[in-house]
């Protein structure tokens, strides 16, 4: 098992980062730096628990899963039925679990984990970048350190940590909202940023139609705005071309989910009402990404029951969204389309209890609408990217002085122990076992891969599931670490 990170291995790793330099985003230490330290936090997870991420089978035997999931129908379960979008797993969650089958059930499912939390973070950075990059004036820039904390707060953020080891299919396509929305920030739309924009909406996937709908809609608002701001019909070109191209990327799902639509039961009628997911949505809940029901009505998802109820986390998450909010006003560039985002996020979630007949009828499809979350996300953290502006310059100590080389004191001393204590309330949050009596992940076989029938018998070996026909619902199967 990784051993702890203790605080002052983090303080010390923090203190190497500008906090308020003249220079802007540094690409390669920024980068490197966040996914060493997301990497820590998923392998932190002790490495002898798997977690029940969605589907137990894709990690148990992701090629027989892959093989059935390209077939509407399964007669695996009860006595036939149609699949509920598993197709979207072929690509690209199911792809990576295939290619890693080799490996340890529990190393793939972190390398996973990893990844997507990286790729959010990444994301993030290039977004603040590219902000920067076509900003007219200071007012648009953001230094090193803050820009790298807006990023782990992003990757980090409530949703995130609520859904990562549960349902880590929502969490990816939060984690690719940036990377659609960053190619379309520049000073003049080519056919290049359309195309970068609707590929990383083809590496979505589809496991859940709306998750991935909800991930492209900032993108969307933001040509409809700049549309607005500037009408020219050459945008107007640009935006037809972007809006047909996310539908031809994704037809690969859209068909199978017409066809899903057309013959499945109504499977909505007998799961959570819009009753229930709205009744916490409430402004400060919206504001802090507190926004999923589960974790309110249950503690099985360890992180994100103690960011619904811990006094000390609601205090702050309710300090980083209110520095969003102000920081968002000191927003020079985009100003207008950050606080427009905003207002809509706050407007789909805080408005959708006056509609629940809506969400529990015609708009079913949308009635998890927590799944809306970047819509205020990304604005408040681009808003916090903008506090380095409170912090005057630091002074530098002369070369000459005792103790090496120049170093930067004042305020950023101040603004580097602030993300110390939030990296380490972040690392202490994702250590923490979401289902006490988490099971060990079984060894496999010598030599051979799971065969067809042998993924019954994986699950019947977990101590705990004896029998011949283990319940179906919410099992304890794993560890839930970060969710």
């Amino acid at each position: 098992m990784v051993p702890a990170i203790t605080k002052p291995t983090l303080l010390h790793l923090l203190h190497r980062v500008p906090f308020r330099s003249a220079t802007i985003i540094s690409p390669r230490g920024s980068h490197l730096t966040g996914w060493i330290f997301l990497g820590l936090i998923s392998f932190f997870q002790p490495l002898g628990y798997i977690a029940a991420d969605t589907k137990h089978d894709l990690l148990a035997n992701p090629g027989r899963f892959l093989a059935g999931a390209q077939s509407a129908w399964t007669d695996t379960f009860t006595l036939g039925q149609l699949q509920n979008q598993a197709y979207g797993y072929l690509f690209p969650h199911g792809a990576f679990f295939w290619l890693f089958d080799a490996f340890p059930d529990a190393f793939t499912q972190r390398l996973w984990w990893w990844l997507v939390l990286g790729v959010g973070y990444s994301g993030f950075l290039l977004l603040l970048r590219r902000i920067a990059d076509t900003s007219g004036g200071l007012a648009g820039s953001f230094t090193t350190g803050f820009a790298m904390g807006a990023a782990f707060l992003y990757a980090l953020s409530p949703r995130v940590l609520s859904t990562l080891t549960t349902i880590s299919s929502e969490t990816w396509p939060v984690m690719l909202a940036p990377w659609v929305l960053w190619p379309l920030i520049t000073r003049r739309l080519t056919l290049r940023s359309i195309a970068m924009s609707v590929l990383a909406i083809g590496m979505m996937g589809a496991v859940n139609a709306t998750a991935t709908l909800a991930a492209c809609t900032p993108a969307g608002i933001f040509l409809l705005w700049r549309l607005m701001v500037a009408f020219r019909w050459r945008l107007i070109g640009f935006t037809i071309m972007w809006g047909l191209g996310a539908v031809l990327i994704s037809l690969w799902w859209i068909l199978p989910l017409l066809v899903l639509g057309r013959y499945a039961s109504p499977f909505t009628d007998y799961i959570e009402n819009a009753t229930v997911v709205t009744r916490w949505l409430n402004l400060a809940e919206i504001l802090r990404g507190t926004t999923s029901w589960s974790p309110f009505v249950d503690a099985e998802r360890q992180a994100g029951h103690a960011l619904a109820t811990d006094p000390y986390l609601i205090i702050f998450t309710l300090a980083v969204a209110g520095l969003g909010l102000y920081g968002l006003s000191r927003v020079r560039n985009l100003q207008g389309f950050w606080f427009t985002l905003l207002g809509i996020g706050l407007i789909v979630l805080g408005g959708a209890h006056h509609v629940t007949g809506f969400l529990d009828g015609a708009g079913v499809a949308l009635r998890n609408i927590h799944k809306f979350d970047p819509l205020v996300r990304l604005p408040l953290l681009v808003g916090f990217a903008q506090l380095w502006q409170l912090f005057p310059a630091p002074k530098l100590a002369q070369p000459g002085a005792p103790g090496g080389p120049p170093k930067p004191v004042g305020a950023s001393v101040g603004a580097r122990q602030f993300f110390g204590r939030a990296a380490e309330t972040g690392g202490g949050i994702g250590g923490r076992a979401a289902i006490p009596h988490g099971l060990a992940a079984p060894p496999p076989a010598a030599g051979r891969r799971p065969g067809p029938d042998s993924l019954g018998q994986r699950i019947r070996g977990f101590p705990g599931l004896g029998g011949s026909a283990p319940a179906v619902g919410r099992l304890p199967v794993c560890a839930r670490l970060l969710g």
